[in-house]
């Protein structure tokens, strides 16, 4: 859920008042959280959210594991159902055959109980590029090292006939190993 006020992304807790603006808000519960989607996600917490959707940590169970898995949501009020299902489908299928190591890997798509389109996807654990910058300088080789794996992973997508409309340094993660 996002401040009315100041749209600042609410994490609650258990708090009443928005950490940035001071706006009293009462959260609206989540109808995906606890919920099963495509009866092998178990969605357990919001991650991010943005514009089109939501990105929600969720685990699938895989016989006596259970991975740790990322879902994110096209939410279908801001999107034409038929037109980005259509568009959805056929590039989750082709994102689906990237293979480079920098390249997030797509288990699954298909649609949440309340039909919402999702994709599910290999959880990061680390930190933005945009959260890295701001904490100071990088070195030239570390520099080099990233912007070489972004190019990497972006030449397989033009390679498949793909283009990132989102690229900036909040959709890159950092990941050790990198």
């Amino acid at each position: 859920m996002r401040c009315p006020s100041c749209t600042q992304l609410l994490d609650f807790g258990d708090a009443k008042f928005c950490p940035s603006c001071g706006l009293a808000v009462t959260p609206a519960p989540d109808p995906l959280i606890g919920e099963l989607v495509a009866g092998r996600y178990r969605i357990t917490h919001l991650v991010a959210e943005g514009g089109m959707g939501r990105v929600y940590a969720a685990e699938q169970t895989l016989g006596r594991t259970t991975r740790k898995v990322a879902i994110k949501v096209l939410l279908s009020e801001t999107s034409d159902p038929e037109q980005d299902g259509k568009r959805f489908q056929r590039e989750c299928s082709t994102v689906a055959e990237l293979e480079h190591p920098n390249t997030i890997k797509f288990f699954d798509f298909g649609e949440t109980p309340t039909g919402d389109l999702f994709i599910a996807m290999e959880f990061l654990s680390g930190k933005s590029l945009a959260q890295v910058v701001a904490e100071g300088p990088l070195a030239p080789e570390r520099v080099d090292l990233i912007v070489g794996q972004i190019c990497g992973s972006l030449q397989e997508a033009h390679d498949h006939g793909i283009v990132h409309r989102d690229l900036k340094p909040d959709n890159i993660v950092i990941t050790s190993p990198g």
